[in-house]
């Protein structure tokens, strides 16, 4: 069993209040992802950081995984089982869509210190063409859709560079990887066939229809 709170913070010259490892618990199950860079999420990630193996063990009580990425600096509690969550179809695309687009980068050397920016026509491009529907024509929409992204840690809405025409960028964060596997990249591509043989089928049967 896990040691107790109070235990841990009574051996820790710094975070020495149990709450500080209270905290981290629930933020680290609640977000998914905690990135050192992020000032709201550093102090979590530090006392976690500190204490891998006490809260590996807490974490895996409810059948969660403490990933630890030196590389990018963050941590990510992984669930072992599939779970539902409680994402549209939409979400589930774009996650797919954002993941695939992270590993392009990957294969390119694209990315910046883990991170990959991208823009909003890029990617209503990139959906466009991987899911074969359409993104929400208006920014503000699509910007609700990447703040759901950025609270499973997965992506963030940034201010663009001065002169830019679009009113934000959109960044890919490396946690993504370690929450969205290659598996679910082929998932991906899987739904696209499926969509196509029902567009297919659904022609063929317009066609029958129409003849005499």
């Amino acid at each position: 069993m896990p040691r107790t709170w109070e235990k841990i913070a009574s051996e820790d010259p710094i975070y020495n209040a149990e709450d500080y490892f209270a905290d981290a618990l629930y933020q680290i199950v609640t977000e998914q992802v905690l990135y050192q860079s992020d000032l709201r999420q550093r102090t979590s990630y530090e006392v976690i950081r500190r204490h891998i193996r006490d809260f590996r063990e807490a974490l895996a009580l409810s059948k969660l995984e403490l990933v630890i990425n030196d590389d990018y600096r963050y941590c990510a509690a992984i669930p072992r089982d599939t779970r539902k969550q409680p994402l549209s179809l939409q979400e589930t695309l774009l996650i797919l869509v954002l993941r695939k687009m992270y590993h392009e980068r990957i294969s390119r050397g694209e990315l910046e210190q883990g991170q990959a920016v991208i823009e909003i026509e890029e990617l209503k491009t990139a959906f466009r063409e991987l899911t074969h529907r359409e993104l929400p024509s208006g920014a503000g929409e699509i910007k609700e859709l990447v703040a759901k992204m950025k609270r499973f840690g997965m992506a963030k809405a940034v201010p663009v560079q001065e002169g830019s025409l679009q009113p934000f960028d959109i960044t890919v964060l490396p946690g993504i990887v370690d929450l969205v596997n290659e598996a679910a990249i082929n998932r991906l591509g899987a739904f696209v066939g499926a969509q196509l043989e029902v567009e297919e089928s659904d022609d063929d049967t317009e066609l029958d229809d129409e003849t005499p």
